[in-house]
């Protein structure tokens, strides 16, 4: 198993990674300065590292790839929302979104393919990189594969409380959209992590979001909808 040495950062890495999380935040992708143009400094200097020494270096590839695909995946997500926004009349701006979010999507394709042929399999995967591969292939509805990612990520050791409700949520919604039902024996094991009592708020908040909006596609009784919504609300008061 490939052994990942990206998940703990100190120094220029971590300062790397607040910029980018601050930039993406503020929905700064693109330009010279953008969470993008870091994405591809960052994979420049990590691919010099792993040309000098392959064995040392395949783990911090494999996170750099999996950062950089997660990335490309929300201004994807980001161009989406904007384009959305744009009135009738504002073609060109529409356009220009769209192309954004269309070169977003296979360029985190592209990268998450690289991640693969580094690892080889799942298993030399991290849980975090697996969700990353998840999102990607959720995109271009490979639901089967997406599935197998998490479930395999769901099955290491050691998967932080937050990390498991994060892949949770996400396996919730591969299940509904490849079902058209409610994911029940999702949503249970969601609950029992939260339980535990080591899930922070925002993460609650995220499931209970989404538990909500699959509710209320699927059809679910307006009681549980309402009960789910003012559950996220009180969580939301406490971040």
């Amino acid at each position: 198993m490939l052994e990942n040495t990206a998940n703990i950062r100190t120094g220029p890495e971590a300062m790397n990674d607040l910029f980018i999380a601050q930039a993406m935040k503020d929905g700064d992708f693109w330009g010279d300065n953008g969470a993008l143009a870091w994405e591809w400094t960052r994979l420049r200097e990590t691919k010099d590292r792993y040309k000098k020494d392959q064995h040392e270096e395949a783990g911090d590839m494999i996170e750099a790839l999996s950062k950089a695909s997660k990335t490309y995946y929300l201004a994807a997500l980001y161009a989406t929302d904007q384009s959305g926004l744009c009135h009738f009349k504002e073609l060109k701006k529409k356009w220009r979104w769209v192309m954004r979010k269309y070169c977003g999507l296979i360029i985190a394709r592209w990268l998450s393919h690289q991640v693969m042929k580094l690892a080889e399999v799942n298993e030399n995967l991290s849980a975090d990189q697996l969700g990353n591969r998840a999102d990607i292939l959720s995109l271009w509805r490979r639901y089967d594969a997406a599935g197998d990612c998490l479930a395999v990520a769901l099955l290491q050791n050691g998967v932080p409380p937050d990390a498991k409700v994060e892949l949770l949520t996400q396996l919730a919604i591969i299940d509904w959209r490849q079902t058209g039902k409610i994911p029940e024996q999702v949503f249970v094991d969601v609950e029992r992590a939260i339980l535990g009592g080591e899930v922070s708020p925002d993460i609650i908040v995220r499931f209970l979001r989404t538990k909500a909006k699959i509710l209320e596609q699927v059809g679910g009784s307006r009681q549980l909808i309402d009960k789910t919504t003012i559950r996220a609300a009180q969580n939301r008061r406490r971040l």
